[in-house]
């Protein structure tokens, strides 16, 4: 390795064996978490500003609006609550 005289080549030489090592362990991870298919995501029901109790997964949510990814929604970073399933690929 350039810039450490002081080291031995047989000792550079293990440690970039160990760093090619931990690179391909991180490469292998990485492969398995890419997403080789996409879902889109269903519409879903949005409330414009605070809504206490919103958070939880029983929380009634008849009364909101319909919301689709791409759709416009009014101000600049407003508070809103949203609420979606999603489905997972295994599931399609």
């Amino acid at each position: 390795m350039p810039g450490w005289p002081w080291l031995s080549r047989s000792w550079k030489v293990k440690m970039q064996k160990h760093v090619i090592a931990k690179i391909e362990r991180h490469l292998r991870d990485v492969r398995q978490a890419i997403v080789r298919e996409a879902l889109d995501i269903p519409r879903f029901k949005m409330h414009a500003g605070d809504c206490p109790g919103a958070e939880a997964p029983d929380f009634d949510d008849a009364a909101w609006a319909g919301f689709s990814v791409g759709e416009t929604w009014g101000g600049y970073d407003p508070v809103s609550y949203t609420h979606l399933t999603l489905p997972t690929i295994s599931s399609v």
